[in-house]
């Protein structure tokens, strides 16, 4: 999906096409964008700005009504970003293997998962670097539970 903008087009493939250690924010005209590829990037919309990430660098996201707190890898570091998007579309944006909706509250990137505790009554996964948790509702436990057994 091409991205529109009244930017130079010079300085939109430089943002994009260049893969960044960390996010990358400029001022687009664009609600939402995903470029495909072997390392696609993500752009999130959020007020005048976007937030740009790699899909490999999601670790998870928490909703909180009509925003989600994304955490991503920055550097090696864990980042923490809210934006005004629902749980909803961001995980059409994030269609990959491994990230799923595991709960009404959390959609995780189940590559990232460092340990995961609980039994038939849910799961709680946690994270490298992290105190914050993600959990598996018992509902969703049968459509997640492939990843989980890892």
């Amino acid at each position: 999906m091409p991205i529109q903008a009244n930017l130079p087009e010079l300085h939109i493939s430089n943002a994009i096409f260049q893969k960044p250690a960390s996010p990358i924010r400029i001022g687009l005209t664009d609600q939402h964008a995903l470029i495909s590829g072997t390392n696609a990037i993500v752009c999130v919309a959020n007020g005048s700005q976007h937030l740009y990430f790699g899909r490999q660098d999601f670790i998870f996201a928490k909703s909180m009504d009509n925003y989600c707190i994304v955490y991503l890898y920055e550097d090696n570091r864990v980042k923490k970003e809210i934006v005004r998007i629902t749980l909803g579309k961001l995980a059409a944006l994030l269609t990959d293997a491994n990230i799923h909706r595991c709960h009404r509250s959390y959609l995780v990137n189940f590559d990232r998962i460092l340990s995961k505790e609980g039994n038939a009554q849910g799961f709680l996964l946690r994270f490298e670097g992290m105190e914050e948790n993600a959990f598996v509702s018992r509902s969703m436990l049968l459509s997640v539970k492939s990843y989980l057994v890892k």
